[in-house]
């Protein structure tokens, strides 16, 4: 799924899509989505292609820290990432 993000003058369009879905072996509640997220500008020039991991339970999701502390991009646009990546998780989360 494509998304614009628009945050203070500053346009990206985050491509989502969900690879792969595990449960955690100590709490049968929780599970792991493995997204597979693209980060273009505006131009669609690729800033950042890779897979990060979503932990998502009935009280919320959660990013992996680790996956978002290994892009190297500005930090406004790891805000707009987290922003929408929830965004992209949540509507879908009863259905994985």
């Amino acid at each position: 799924m494509k998304v614009y993000s628009t945050w203070k003058n500053s346009t990206y369009l985050f491509d989502f899509f969900i690879g792969e879905v595990s449960d955690l072996l100590e709490d049968q509640l929780t599970k792991i989505a493995s997204v597979d997220t693209e980060i273009y500008t505006k131009e669609k020039q690729l800033l950042w292609k890779g897979r990060i991991r979503v932990k998502f339970n009935e009280f919320g999701i959660y990013p992996i820290p680790e996956d978002l502390s290994s892009i190297e991009l500005p930090s406004s646009v790891l805000k707009m990432l987290l922003i929408e990546l929830r965004r992209y998780i949540k509507p879908q989360k009863s259905f994985l």
